[in-house]
């Protein structure tokens, strides 16, 4: 190995300073903003946070002086800063360091939307919009507008979205395994069991729920009932 190979390799120690801007307004950003040093190799070498500096401040007292200054260790003189905070979108910039002590100077980030934390949140975490299915004994409501269908589309676009549901020949329905022997509107059997003309014909946005019902064989067999919107999307 040669000379300036092992010199590049040596683990030194280093220090980063500098300033977090907001992008849009221009101002110091005084929330918590995480900063991670990483190493060329994507290795977290240290992490701090961006705070008051009290020894700096505008003369006017308009505006206060937030800042981060991290001491670490590490190889070689490549590395990248690292922004995180929820609140704002993610943002790396790599640096090279030459000398013990590097200023960095304005690092930019910005701050998210209400809509796009929203999404996120929704991506990460759990979509909390609307509830899907409910389960209650022997019955099953599936709420409509849970479930996204094409523009113009038809009711049975809308069933083969919905879980358990499934769709054979001649319009034969069967939820969870189970053959549905009646399909309901607003308690009606209008078509009196020719199902796939209504799946063929009833637009998917006059649905609002589907609710399967299971009973003794005797009793009722399996019946699929809808109700309609009260006013079409």
């Amino acid at each position: 190995m040669s000379g300036q190979d092992k010199g590049s390799s040596r683990v030194l120690e280093h220090r980063l300073k500098g300033n977090i801007m907001n992008l849009v307004t221009g101002h110091y950003v005084s929330d918590s903003i995480k900063v991670d040093i990483l190493d060329a190799d994507s290795v977290i070498v240290a992490s701090d946070y961006n705070h008051l500096n009290t020894s700096r401040e505008y003369r006017n007292g308009d505006e206060l002086i937030y800042q981060f200054d991290i001491p670490f260790k590490g190889a070689g003189n490549n590395f990248i800063v690292r922004l995180q905070h929820p609140d704002y979108d993610e943002v790396s910039y790599p640096v090279t360091v030459n000398g013990f002590s590097s200023d960095l100077g304005m690092l930019k980030i910005r701050k998210l939307s209400k809509f796009e934390k929203d999404v996120i949140l929704g991506e990460v975490v759990v979509k909390a919009s609307i509830v899907q299915v409910v389960n209650k004994g022997d019955t099953i409501q599936y709420n409509a507008d849970a479930f996204a269908v094409a523009q113009g589309s038809m009711l049975d676009a809308l069933l083969e979205k919905m879980p358990g549901v499934e769709l054979r020949e001649n319009g034969q329905i069967y939820v969870n395994g189970r053959f549905v022997d009646k399909l309901l509107l607003d308690g009606k059997d209008f078509f009196q069991g020719e199902q796939f003309v209504l799946l063929q014909n009833l637009p998917a946005y006059t649905i609002k729920n589907m609710k399967v019902l299971f009973c003794s064989m005797n009793v009722c067999g399996s019946n699929f009932a809808m109700s309609k919107q009260s006013k079409p999307i």
